[in-house]
């Protein structure tokens, strides 16, 4: 960084004549110092206001800095009621502030200005980092959220009994009257129609449900991702027919609960067979011995 000074000149003296200029205005020949390699020396004499020639020995390549030093401990103008406020004494009083102000900036001034913007880097950086944390924070709040909602769904949905199923826009058809159709065998009942994702869906109510002996059929005059929910408490019963005998019966009842079940065999006779919920929609029964019959859930 080049260093322009108010109140100082630095001169690498060359050889030959040893006169100096005072480049800067001063208001008192005593408020001038000389130092050579920042010893401070008298040996020197004023050709005139502005030029001193040092009178003692200097070898080449010494620095010869001749600096301003204006008292800071007294002020040059002492008001009182009585004073003629005049513009010479009026300049004198503020020239003195003036003066000091760049003599300190001299000084001080580089310093401050190169530690003003190391710390100002500091700063942007610790925004940087503190703008990155509070990133990183709002990401862990909102996955946290998702999976605490997700959570309160899971919890509705063993409580309830309630079934939520994706589907895709790559899942509808477009049939005969140009509507969108998209067919869901495996839902007996569908209570309602969600659009957009798991984390932000609104229901749809311009989807017509309609209820087949297979299943259900959503039919729109568009194509969208989205989910459907159907509850167990109108989900109804479930029967199953078992006509190949077998000693272990897999029942898919899609009820999106834990069923009562009672199992009859072909006679109407009650029979016992023991009772696996491997998931709230499917269930099997194991027996004895292989059998035919009938199970109802509820």
């Amino acid at each position: 960084m080049t260093e322009t000074y108010y109140a100082r000149s630095d001169v690498l003296y060359q050889g030959g004549e040893k006169i100096f200029s005072i480049p800067f205005p001063y208001i008192n020949k005593s408020h001038i110092k000389v130092f050579c390699n920042d010893v401070e020396i008298t040996d020197y004499q004023y050709n005139n206001d502005y030029e001193i020639e040092v009178t003692a020995m200097l070898a080449s390549g010494e620095l010869i800095s001749i600096r301003r030093n204006t008292p800071i401990e007294y002020r040059l103008v002492d008001f009182s009621d009585t004073s003629i406020l005049n513009k010479d004494v009026q300049n004198l009083d503020s020239i003195q502030t003036h003066y000091l102000v760049q003599e300190m900036y001299d000084k001080f001034g580089f310093t401050v200005a190169e530690d003003f913007e190391e710390l100002k880097q500091q700063t942007v950086a610790l925004q940087e980092n503190a703008q990155e944390l509070l990133t990183k924070s709002e990401q862990n709040v909102n996955i946290a959220r998702q999976e605490a909602e997700r959570a309160a769904q899971y919890a509705e949905e063993v409580e309830f009994g309630l079934k939520w199923t994706p589907f895709y826009i790559a899942n509808w058809q477009v049939d005969d009257d140009d509507y969108y159709e998209l067919v869901l065998s495996d839902i007996p009942i569908i209570t309602g129609v969600y659009k957009g994702t798991w984390n932000d869906k609104t229901l749809v109510d311009n989807c017509d449900i309609i209820t087949t002996d297979s299943g259900c059929t959503l039919k729109s005059s568009e194509a969208f991702d989205g989910f459907v929910i159907g509850a167990s408490s109108v989900l109804g019963n479930y029967t199953h027919e078992q006509t190949l005998e077998s000693d272990e019966w897999v029942i898919t009842h899609n009820l999106g609960k834990i069923p009562q079940i009672t199992i009859l065999n072909n006679d109407g006779i009650e029979m016992v067979g023991t009772k696996h919920h491997i998931s709230l929609n499917q269930c099997v029964v194991s027996f004895e011995s292989p059998t035919t019959g009938t199970a109802y859930l509820r």
